[in-house]
């Protein structure tokens, strides 16, 4: 028994800069290609970081349900039927958190389906050099299945120190220009490489703890530069051979970094009936995250 994944979508039309309207129109993309009544979903996740306005509340997630059509009005749903909806904020490990979260109500048998959702952009909605990630969307549609397949065994590190974390906030020391476009994200000169070098530890002590056949397993890993998943592959001893390198044309995609790679691997046919994929997430903290998926 398990959380498969149902359908996925992408947004990355360069015309949209909001993050908002990027995982909106990924999970319309997601839905129509699960074929499902959108009224069927009971839980929706959002687990992007970096928000339109600087936007704290509501959730993002009300502003996607919203957008998606999701039980808009669960008070005049006969039967009464809501849709429960929330944002879930962990670097670029949201998405491991929100499957892991989805898989837990799936057992309870309380929802049938679970959709997460995300998206970055800079505040004001504008493309600036100073903000490193991809404006870009993503969309993960899950049910349970009653068989062996879908995720498994979910583990968190974090490192011990922030000493060489990515950091996003609001100056408030600038006053140029109003507080709903300002963004300052500090990355330290050895972040990439720490976050590299953190990544691999977290797979090799996944792979070694969990007894995954190298041979077989499929990585899918964060993007955080080029060649980023191919040195994780190289240096855990994992063919690397299906792992898409997506930063060349995308960017880091951050949040949605994960599901991207999954969505255009499934659409390339790379992964068959009962292959174990390994989801490996990093991000600021330092952070990671890894679950095993048996498609």
């Amino acid at each position: 028994m398990g959380t498969i994944i149902k359908a996925t979508g992408i947004s990355t039309d360069n015309a949209i800069k909001s993050s908002n309207e990027n995982a909106i129109a990924a999970g319309h993309q997601c839905i129509e290609a699960a074929g499902i009544d959108v009224n069927d979903i009971d839980l929706l996740i959002n687990v992007g970081i970096y928000r339109d306005e600087n936007m704290l509340e509501p959730a993002m997630a009300a502003f996607a349900q919203k957008g998606l059509g999701i039980k808009p009005d669960y008070i005049k749903s006969q039967p009464f039927n809501a849709a429960f909806s929330l944002d879930m904020m962990n670097s670029a490990c949201g998405i491991i958190n929100a499957i892991q979260t989805a898989d837990a109500m799936f057992k309870s048998r309380q929802i049938k389906y679970a959709l997460i959702v995300s998206g970055d952009a800079h505040p004001s909605n504008k493309d600036l050099e100073s903000f490193p990630y991809a404006t870009v969307g993503a969309a993960m549609l899950l049910e349970y299945t009653e068989d062996q397949k879908g995720f498994q065994n979910f583990s968190f590190k974090h490192s011990p120190t922030t000493e060489h974390s990515v950091r996003g906030y609001l100056d408030f020391n600038n006053l140029a220009e109003p507080a709903k476009e300002r963004l300052t994200v500090d990355m330290p000169a050895q972040y990439k490489e720490k976050l590299l070098e953190f990544t691999i530890e977290s797979a090799e002590e996944y792979l070694t703890a969990n007894n995954l056949d190298r041979q077989t397993v499929k990585l899918i890993t964060p993007q955080a530069e080029e060649g980023f998943g191919h040195k994780i592959a190289q240096s855990v001893n994992v063919k690397d051979d299906v792992i898409l390198d997506l930063y060349k044309e995308y960017g880091d995609a951050h949040s949605s970094a994960l599901t991207m790679a999954y969505h255009l691997g499934a659409e390339k046919g790379l992964y068959n009936s009962n292959d174990n994929v390994l989801f490996v997430a990093a991000g600021a903290g330092l952070t990671s995250a890894c679950a095993t998926y048996t498609v």
